[in-house]
């Protein structure tokens, strides 16, 4: 257990990943349980997971999570929501659309509206899930300035200022922050919006004007360092030294592009591809980054930086690494033997099978925890991040 009587900060970080985050949900049920655990064999009060992290972060799907669990939502209500709410988020008619998205080529420009982009404005989609499910304890919308414990951060970007905006919630005090009364259900449908799945979400701004934000992944898909960078500038007691991060992925991408697919994208096919290619480079880029900071610094913490995440199927023959991988003939999940859909909006993904009484990603992130051995290393982290007093 850390000695150390200087004040820790730890964070969660939940990435983005559409309907993936399900199994960011299902791991995080298992860093609930092994908590747990923790303070029954140290006899303390059971503490839940807002009591614990001093940050919670989260970008786009990611920010959902963080966003429940700055609310006092379990774990268990997260996968629910999940298994119960994805066929809302992302409906059978709109992924129809997309399917035949070639068809916009024949729509004209004035008729073609929202075609083939999931709802996500105010009592649709997304943005009505959400505004049902993010609630304080009268069962009203949580607005921002409510979130006292712990920290809640979420990226989003606005396409019109040209930057990434950082809402979080200690900075709810400050005389010049625009989004203290906003709804925290927006700032989660903002920092949602990926682009060609969803719409740019408006939020509104302090003199009356509308600013547009989409997806927050575009940035920081994983918002760990921007975590950190966060607390360094707003907590006078942090340093790299008292900073431990827990970073939750959801499962990598690993669908192989070869010269000869690429070639013969048309301009549509291109933009379809987008998020399969720019949401996996920034996570990876942030997680070395991260990992080299904290465990460059600290010489009696070694458990101060957790990456929980893992292949999503095994494309290549090897590692990931700078050399030139062979790809497998039959791509398959490693955990659980078939192949595993890497797509973000197929909600079958999240939807309980009879068969089995839980969802193929809710399946396939269990295994990965136990053929890991997950919960050994969850554990390590918890006591050696212990709770210490400022």
């Amino acid at each position: 257990m850390n000695s150390s009587h200087q004040k820790q900060f730890k964070i969660l970080s939940l990435d983005g990943g559409g309907v993936r985050g399900m199994i960011s949900a299902t791991i995080v049920k298992e860093i609930e349980h092994q908590l747990e655990l923790y303070c029954q064999k140290n006899n303390q009060p059971i503490l839940k997971l807002h009591d614990y992290f001093d940050v919670v972060a989260g970008t786009s799907t990611g920010s959902i999570l963080a966003a429940g669990i700055a609310s006092k939502m379990s774990a268990n209500q997260l996968i629910e929501l999940y298994q119960n709410q994805t066929q809302m988020i992302f409906d059978k008619g709109t992924r129809f659309q997309r399917k035949w998205g070639q068809l916009l080529e024949f729509i004209p420009q004035n008729l073609s509206g929202q075609f083939g982009l999931y709802p996500n404005q105010k009592g649709k989609g997304l943005a009505k899930v959400l505004q049902e499910k993010l609630v304080n304890e009268q069962g009203k919308p949580v607005k921002f300035n409510e979130i006292k414990n712990p920290i809640l951060f979420i990226p989003a970007y606005d396409t019109y200022s040209r930057n990434t905006t950082w809402f979080a919630s200690n900075r709810v005090e400050q005389d010049n922050c625009w989004f203290k009364d906003i709804e925290v259900w927006q700032l989660c449908v903002a920092s949602a919006a990926a682009p060609t799945f969803f719409s740019a979400y408006p939020l509104p701004y302090s003199d009356g004007k509308l600013l547009p934000h989409i997806d927050g992944g575009v940035s920081a898909n994983n918002p760990s360092l921007s975590a950190i960078a966060h607390l360094l500038v707003t907590e006078k007691n942090s340093n790299l030294n008292n900073i431990s991060v827990l970073s939750v992925g959801t499962g990598k991408t690993t669908k192989v592009f070869t010269y000869d697919n690429i070639k013969k994208w048309s301009l549509l096919e291109i933009i379809k591809h987008l998020p399969h290619i720019f949401l996996d480079p920034g996570s990876q880029n942030t997680e070395a980054i991260c990992q080299e900071f904290l465990r460059s610094v600290s010489t009696e913490n070694p458990y101060n930086y957790l990456r929980l995440d893992f292949d999503l199927n095994q494309a290549f023959k090897g590692d990931r690494g700078n050399t030139l991988r062979e790809p497998e003939k039959s791509p398959k999940n490693q955990y659980l033997g078939e192949p595993i859909s890497e797509e973000i909006d197929d909600p079958n993904l999240c939807v309980k099978r009879p068969d089995r009484g839980k969802s193929l990603l809710q399946e396939v992130a269990e295994a990965y925890l136990e053929q890991e051995n997950i919960g050994a290393k969850i554990r390590a982290f918890l006591e050696h991040n212990t709770i210490s007093s400022s």
